[in-house]
């Protein structure tokens, strides 16, 4: 599992990032998950969309170009 921390313009946005890059990765995403850290982010890529099948909760998403 690759990590990294996301920024903007300097600003820390969260340290806890997942770098999902891969066919199975992008697959699993946050499925069958119970929860994830408030500060957790997990970055896809290459990403056209997004899905929410089986999640157990709510997420925020952002699209960076």
């Amino acid at each position: 599992m690759k990590r990294a921390s996301i920024k903007n313009n300097g600003r820390l946005l969260t340290a806890n990032a997942e770098l999902a890059d891969s066919f199975f990765r992008r697959f699993m995403g946050l499925m069958f998950r119970k929860s994830v850290a408030d500060d957790y982010a997990l970055y896809i890529t290459p990403c056209n969309q997004i899905h929410m099948l089986n999640m157990r909760f709510a997420i925020d998403a952002v699209y960076l170009d």
